[in-house]
């Protein structure tokens, strides 16, 4: 089966697609406190600027760092 009907599947009976499975991959691993470096690795990117789109913070993620910064 090629990529492009395993994609079609994946989002045909799981409503997903590939790309998807990735990131969250790549975010649940960032999220772990896994390195970037490491992520990238593991993710295949040859650049770890593209690993960096994954790594970035979500707005809840921001706010719960400012919180925990300046909590006394």
């Amino acid at each position: 089966m090629s990529r492009h009907n395993d994609a079609l599947y994946l989002h045909h009976m799981f409503g997903v697609h590939p790309h998807q499975l990735r990131h969250t991959y790549c975010r649940e691993l960032v999220g772990a406190g896994v390195d970037i470096a490491t992520v990238a690795e593991l993710a295949g990117h040859a650049d770890i600027n593209v690993t960096r789109r994954y790594a970035k913070p979500t707005t809840e993620e921001l706010e719960k760092a400012i919180e925990r910064a300046f909590s006394a």
